[in-house]
């Protein structure tokens, strides 16, 4: 007589074979009684797996990230000052994985030093000034004249940031009341020196051709060809002990009757 073919599957593998991002459990067909005499054939044949997904769900992403491979420039230009370098993630944190030890813009800073700072009360006294009386006892003074350098504060970008330190200034960009494009400014201060374009800025109706000049309190910058005084950088002298002008006698001699 014909004897059909019996089979069955496995049960599904206890395991799947990724723990996430997709995998699968298998199972595999035997046959337990072989057709014979014209039987059926089983409808599928020995050993053939069959398959089904599992952990479907994502794996986790760990975030990553690096710092600045350089240290940034150095925040002084001479004297001990420090620079900084940044992180930056590169790859953030997915689907429960661990966050980066940093924030993303996390600085570290370390000191820098740079050329050792000009005396900012270096400088030198002016020539007498003609004495007061010919005869008789008079008087004459002179001034202490700190020197500026000549060194060019704003030879590339008058937009740069917006505060300098020198050693020698301080130095600030002056914007008016907060108005761009005022057209005058009037020192409040003693400052020791304005830097700008040449031409740009008219001190007291003349105009300026070198980019250093003292200002003293009352003075008043205009702009002339169109140029915004908040473009304008004024710089105050960082020493604190220029000397007082002297005065001394001249001429003591007795005066002829």
């Amino acid at each position: 007589c014909p004897v059909d073919c019996e089979g069955e599957w496995s049960a599904w593998d206890s395991e799947c074979t990724e723990s996430c991002g997709g995998g699968f459990h298998s199972r595999h067909w035997s046959i337990i009684v072989p057709s014979s005499n014209g039987g059926a054939d089983c409808p599928v044949e020995e050993g053939v797996c069959s398959f089904r997904p599992c952990n479907t769900e994502s794996c986790p992403v760990n975030c990553d990230g690096e710092w600045d491979e350089d240290w940034g420039s150095c925040d002084v230009t001479c004297g001990i000052g420090s620079q900084s370098k940044f992180f930056h993630i590169t790859q953030e944190a997915q689907y429960g994985g661990a966050n980066c030890a940093y924030d993303d813009g996390s600085e570290v800073t370390q000191p820098c030093e740079e050329e050792e700072c000009p005396n900012p009360c270096a400088g030198e006294w002016a020539p007498w000034s003609d004495c007061s009386a010919s005869c008789g006892a008079g008087r004459r003074t002179r001034s202490f004249n700190v020197d500026v350098p000549d060194y060019d504060l704003l030879a590339n970008n008058l937009n740069q940031p917006e505060n300098w330190e020198y050693g020698v200034f301080t130095c600030q960009k002056i914007n008016d009341d907060g108005i761009l494009g005022a057209p005058y400014w009037i020192a409040d201060a003693e400052y020791a020196v304005v830097a700008l374009k040449a031409g740009s800025v008219k001190k007291d109706g003349e105009a300026a051709h070198t980019l250093f000049f003292n200002v003293n309190v009352g003075d008043v910058l205009a702009t002339s060809t169109g140029k915004d005084i908040s473009h304008m950088i004024v710089c105050e002298s960082d020493c604190e002990s220029i000397p007082n002008d002297a005065t001394e006698s001249c001429n003591t001699d007795a005066c002829p009757v």
